[in-house]
């Protein structure tokens, strides 16, 4: 898979990841953090390597301290709209 291919399916996440909120604030933010990752992919062959990783980097660490908050509080909501037994709940992996 290429570099850009793989930048296009984090957009692609992200963009899941809104679909799956009706909060407006937080889907302004999935919709922002996806247009990040589709203008890197877009840009990304003109990019040296070093330069790529380190964007990389930065908009991983944005999303990563964006989603820790907003996945937690999307699994609350999941939890607190299902019917008790319908599915069990969702819960948030931590990376260690």
């Amino acid at each position: 898979m290429s570099q850009q291919s793989e930048l296009f399916d984090r957009a692609a996440d992200c963009e899941r990841l809104k679909n799956l909120t009706s909060d407006h604030y937080k889907r302004l933010t999935f919709r922002l953090m996806r247009d990040l990752w589709i203008a890197l992919a877009n840009e990304c062959a003109g990019m040296s390597k070093k330069v790529l990783l380190n964007e990389i980097a930065e908009l991983d660490k944005m999303q990563s301290d964006l989603s820790k908050t907003q996945l937690a509080t999307l699994a609350d909501q999941v939890n607190q709209q299902r019917s008790p037994g319908e599915m069990p709940d969702v819960k948030i992996l931590k990376p260690d």
